[in-house]
């Protein structure tokens, strides 16, 4: 894809979003609650929409890093040791 063709694809899922935030606002005002639920699944439908034609796009290398990666977060090894027999999970230290 050449800028162009990014601008106006960036462009699309801009308006897909704002389109989801306008109807969100609409849907908020109406009278009737057995509308809302409806219209707020085929808003949600169009916000996946757009989501799945992102992930669906080539990977492109930014200019420059944005997030610095930070190492990995505590609370995995948590999850990640939950399933070994409890003779096997480190004892948790507790310093008052």
């Amino acid at each position: 894809m050449n800028e162009l063709e990014f601008e106006d694809f960036a462009q699309q899922i801009s308006d897909a979003v704002e389109s989801f935030l306008v109807s969100l606002q609409a849907i908020s005002r109406e009278e009737s609650a057995g509308v809302a639920v409806p219209l707020l699944l085929l808003e949600v439908s169009q916000v996946l929409l757009a989501g799945a034609r992102l992930g669906a796009q080539i990977d492109f290398t930014p200019i420059e890093t944005y997030q610095p990666d930070v190492g990995p977060t505590p609370t995995l090894m948590t999850c990640a040791c939950a399933w070994r027999p409890c003779s096997m999970r480190p004892t948790p230290s507790v310093t008052f």
